[in-house]
């Protein structure tokens, strides 16, 4: 049984016809879309504060970077 890698996946993919190719890639835009719907959504319900504790240090870091 040979296992399944992320290279493996892509050759197969560069394989099919470029119609194909242009729908596998709608469809894993369309998940990534999706995955970040859902991330975004959890972190708005996040409660838990660490986004009060963590921005300020976050922000300092950014402007130093910008500075």
């Amino acid at each position: 049984m040979s296992t399944v890698t992320l290279e493996s996946v892509l050759r197969q993919a560069r394989r099919l016809p470029l119609a194909d190719q242009a729908r596998l890639t709608s469809i894993l835009e369309h998940e990534r879309a999706e995955r970040l719907i859902q991330a975004l959504d959890e972190w708005a319900d996040d409660e838990s504060g660490y986004e009060e504790e963590a921005w300020p240090e976050l922000k300092a870091a950014l402007d130093h970077e910008i500075a």
